[in-house]
């Protein structure tokens, strides 16, 4: 029987290892990231130069380089170009309307000087990327494989020795063409998709009188999908040559059969849930559908089986999907068994936040950004998990920031009045307001989101007050109206009736049969 004593920990070290080798896809992730910055930069001072080479050569300001280059016509250009010169005026802008004719070859021409410099750049990029990641899977293939031995030889207690790596094995694993292509290919597609991206936006740009700024936030933002993809691609890579090494290492030493382990987090994949915990036979191993990497960004690994007894008595590490705490579980302790026990220990509705959490991540920091585009950073938390915590977490207060939302993209709230300030003149109004009755008998009940908007100040978008600012007004002279008004007139407006109480400040428009706030303003001077 193994002894238990000397292996107690010994799938807590198989997960130190895999984000060891993972981190090691990480810190060359960072560096092709520096690459493809780099890559942004110079692309972006190409087109630059274009404009300013253009500008120089003819005596023109950029302005007027970059307008004549996005709409001149090669077969008049140097007619038109020198009519342009010597215009003034009225006449320089009926230069500047010929040269929208519909003729692009000297378009064309700057597009292929681009185009050239642009494959220049991308075989470079290719070859660094390509070397880059060579060199890490290089890395994960020998930490892992020693480490798998390593790891068989304290549990079995046979005395097992490991010298240099096969460089024959490892070029053989790093050439297979795992789910269609090798690692070298996919770079190559990768870098590819990357130059016909950048190749199509110059060419929109060109056509279509795009402006250098424009063209610059393109391709930066080409530049950055490209370094997603290198990222997403040097970590499954990575994943792949971990697991190949522990197979490698079973057969050499020869292991029949291994088990399928998964991260015991919410951020595992369906398809590795599924398959923690499963036996298979080494000889049966497939990528991607009983070994992983199982999908792209996978964590999954391998262990060497163990009999039932063994299992049972050592733990792995799994971490609480509510209180974010690391934990330990029986090893034997699936994934569908750990999950079920958290949904006990939770309940149903923290796990199910939780995994929104999880999957939405991604979709909520755009969200959040925009957000903040919108808002500002005194109305949208900065960090993403105060963000999801306010989205999943905090209805109520969620709700209410959708309104403002809206509101302050209508423009009928001005940026002047925070979330901050909506929140608390909302609270003001249902407490001190909603429940009084007016002078007439009407019990108000409610408040529209066109009534806090007036209370605080908006600014027209449309109809003939368009961009007029309306003032906000002040609680007590809304109170006063209500329950002690000048004057109360009504209003029919089909099947609607809105009645509104005059006070000494202010007006307030209210619909009588339900007792909602419609609308207020500052009260109207003769």
């Amino acid at each position: 029987m193994t002894n238990i004593k000397n292996i107690k920990y010994w799938e807590m070290r198989e997960a130190r290892n895999m984000y060891k080798d993972m981190q090691l896809a990480e810190d060359c992730a960072k560096d092709l990231s520096v690459i493809y910055s780099k890559a942004a930069i110079y692309t972006a001072k190409q087109i630059e130069g274009i404009f300013n080479r253009f500008a120089s050569k003819h005596h023109l300001t950029r302005d007027e380089a970059i307008n004549l280059l996005s709409e001149a016509d090669s077969r008049n250009f140097e007619k038109l170009l020198e009519a342009y010169k010597n215009k003034t005026g009225a006449q320089k802008r009926e230069v500047l309307a010929e040269l929208e004719a519909p003729a692009y070859k000297n378009r064309m021409k700057r597009l292929d000087d681009i185009n050239k410099s642009i494959n220049k750049l991308i075989n470079a990029i290719e070859s660094k990327e390509r070397d880059a990641i060579g060199k890490t899977m290089r890395q994960v293939y020998e930490s892992s494989y020693h480490h798998a031995v390593y790891e068989a030889a304290r549990m079995s207690g046979l005395d097992l020795q490991t010298g240099p790596i096969d460089e024959g094995a490892l070029e053989t694993i790093l050439k297979k063409k795992w789910s269609g292509q090798n690692y070298s290919e996919r770079v190559w597609n990768n870098t590819q998709k990357v130059a016909d991206a950048l190749k199509e936006e110059f060419m929109i740009g060109a056509l279509t009188g795009k402006t250098e700024k424009e063209m610059t936030d393109s391709i930066n933002e080409q530049f950055l999908s490209g370094r997603n993809k290198a990222r997403r691609l040097v970590r499954t890579e990575s994943s792949y040559i971990h697991n190949e090494a522990h197979f490698q290492a079973y057969k050499d030493y020869g292991i029949e059969e291994y088990r399928f382990v998964a991260t015991l987090d919410l951020r595992t994949s369906q398809i590795c849930r599924e398959r923690d915990g499963s036996v298979y036979r080494v000889n049966d191993k497939k990528i991607g559908v009983n070994a992983p990497p199982m999908h792209p960004w996978c964590r999954s690994t391998t262990i060497m089986n163990l009999d039932d007894e063994t299992m049972h008595n050592l733990e792995r590490f799994a971490r609480d999907p509510v209180t974010g705490e690391r934990m330990k579980v029986p090893a034997d302790e699936t994934y569908k068994e750990w999950h079920k026990r958290m949904v006990e220990k939770h309940g149903a509705d923290a796990i199910n936040t939780a995994e929104k959490l999880v999957e939405n991540r991604s979709s909520d920091r755009k969200q959040q950004i925009k957000y903040l585009d919108l808002l500002g950073k005194q109305n949208i938390p900065l960090s993403l998990s105060e963000f999801q915590n306010l989205k999943y977490n905090d209805k109520e207060n969620w709700l209410l920031l959708q309104k403002y939302k809206r509101s302050r993209s209508s423009g009928k709230l001005s940026a002047f009045s925070t979330f901050e300030d909506y929140k608390k003149y909302r609270k003001i109004i249902q407490d001190e307001i909603v429940g009084r009755t007016t002078k007439d008998g009407v019990v108000i009940k409610s408040q529209s989101d066109h009534f806090i908007e007036r209370v605080l100040g908006t600014t027209e978008k449309e109809g003939p007050q368009k961009n007029k600012k309306r003032e906000g007004v002040e609680i007590e002279d809304v109170i006063s109206a209500l329950t002690d008004p000048e004057k109360i007139t009504e209003k029919e407006n089909g099947k609607r009736i809105s009645r509104k109480y005059i006070g000494e400040n202010v007006e307030v428009t209210l619909n009588p049969d339900t007792g909602n706030l419609i609308q207020t303003n500052p009260k109207k001077r003769e």
